[in-house]
């Protein structure tokens, strides 16, 4: 019996209607021009002073509440999928392990008449160590470079944010001389006001203050726009106040945010709060083993200059324990990167330090909290792993055995030599 009606899977009813659609611009082409640092540099000085006129909002809530609000928007996001990687790689170690010890006994049952030399057997394992790591790591989604994430996610925050601070204090726009540690700062903000020309020219500045003259018999103001002639022959003295002015023209914060600590007060802050956080980050980032009695002080000392490696006929599987050569260069970069950064920090302005502050003591609160809420997995060693931790604890004991021994023998030759 045939339908009165069409199919409704027939060929015309997924088909488009053949009716003229205007053309319509690709999705990158929507917008009329592209977003930049730059953009971000005006919309954020823009969003300061309207919460600061408008919410009668201080500088000196709103500078640390910012940094807050945006470590913890990006910030916690990123450390919690690392640690949730790091917690992922603790759980798939024991299969890898297993596998590449399988896998390299294996090749050494096969190739013992072989042709291939020791050497080449072991070559060939570490291959296959590596390839099955990879695979697990990817099927359990907990490759290393997660664990890289959270320091270089945040980057661009921190660059883009401190730029806009920093150009809403009017640096990289004053006149005059500057010092070794503004230049430095020039150099990494060039892009938010940093690397103007610091010369008097003898011409015409432009300031969008009206009181950029400060007498009326050395400058000449020709509008009230703001535009000042400058008469070649003036003062050293009008030099300086001239340079005063258009910093203060340039800055949307007040004077006494806008000049540098003195003191070094908020440097050494900072620098304190950046180390105790690099620390902390190294103490919390790996896994715990089960049979560790280790201090905190011995992984950072093992994370910065140990170069111990594992010497064995078969290659050893690395556990998250241990960190791969790349994770410790960069650790030894963010330490060394300390000084950098104070000698950086002593000619920022107050604006700016306070930012660093509280960004870098929100960035500590954060990881002490996911370290109490968010707990690192338990590390299951394997049996060799087991071993040397068990050997590790004898040679301890022994170590202390004997130092007590020769406390004891120092006391002993103490006494006899005062009773002599």
């Amino acid at each position: 019996m045939r339908l009165l009606r069409p199919p409704l899977r027939g060929p015309h009813f997924f088909r488009p209607p053949l009716r003229p659609t205007p053309h319509l611009p690709p999705p990158h082409r929507l917008h009329a021009q592209h977003r930049t640092f730059a953009d971000l540099s005006t919309a954020i000085p823009t969003a300061f002073s309207y919460l600061h006129s408008e919410w009668h909002i201080s500088y000196l809530l709103l500078l640390p509440a910012s940094a807050v609000v945006l470590r913890t928007l990006f910030g916690l996001p990123l450390r919690l999928y690392s640690r949730h990687a790091s917690n992922r790689r603790a759980q798939a170690y024991p299969l890898i392990s297993s596998i590449v010890t399988f896998r390299t006994h294996e090749i050494q049952r096969g190739l013992v008449y072989g042709k291939e030399t020791p050497a080449q057997i072991v070559m060939r394992a570490k291959r296959i160590q590596k390839a099955v790591q990879k695979d697990i790591e990817r099927k359990y989604g907990a490759q290393r470079w997660k664990t890289w994430l959270p320091p270089l996610g945040m980057l661009p925050v921190w660059y883009v944010s401190t730029g806009a601070v920093r150009s809403m204090a009017g640096a990289g726009r004053e006149l005059g001389e500057k010092g070794w540690a503004e230049k430095m700062g020039d150099w990494m903000f060039a892009g938010f006001g940093g690397m103007e020309d610091s010369a008097v020219d003898a011409g015409t500045t432009t300031t969008t203050m009206a009181d950029a003259a400060t007498s009326s018999d050395e400058l000449m103001a020709t509008s009230v726009t703001g535009t000042v002639e400058v008469d070649p022959s003036i003062t050293s003295a009008s030099t300086e106040a001239l340079s005063e002015a258009v910093a203060q023209a340039s800055a949307i914060f007040p004077p006494e945010l806008c000049a540098t600590d003195p003191t070094f007060i908020l440097p050494t802050l900072y620098i304190t709060f950046y180390i105790s956080n690099v620390a902390f980050s190294i103490l919390t980032m790996r896994p715990t083993p089960t049979n560790s009695s280790r201090s905190g002080l011995s992984d950072i000392y093992n994370s910065l200059f140990s170069t111990r490696k594992i010497h064995s006929e078969l290659p050893a599987v690395a556990p998250p324990t241990s960190d791969a050569p790349l994770q410790r260069v960069l650790n030894r970069g963010m330490f060394m990167m300390a000084g950098w950064m104070f000698f950086i920090a002593c000619g920022m302005p107050k604006a700016v330090l306070m930012y660093w502050c509280a960004s870098a003591a929100s960035a500590l609160a954060i990881n002490v909290g996911l370290w109490r809420w968010v707990p690192r997995r338990k590390l299951v060693l394997g049996v060799q792993q087991r071993k040397r931790v068990k050997e590790g604890k004898q040679e301890g004991k022994l170590r202390k055995w004997v130092r007590e021994r020769l406390e004891k023998v120092r006391e002993v030759e103490n006494r006899l030599e005062k009773g002599k």
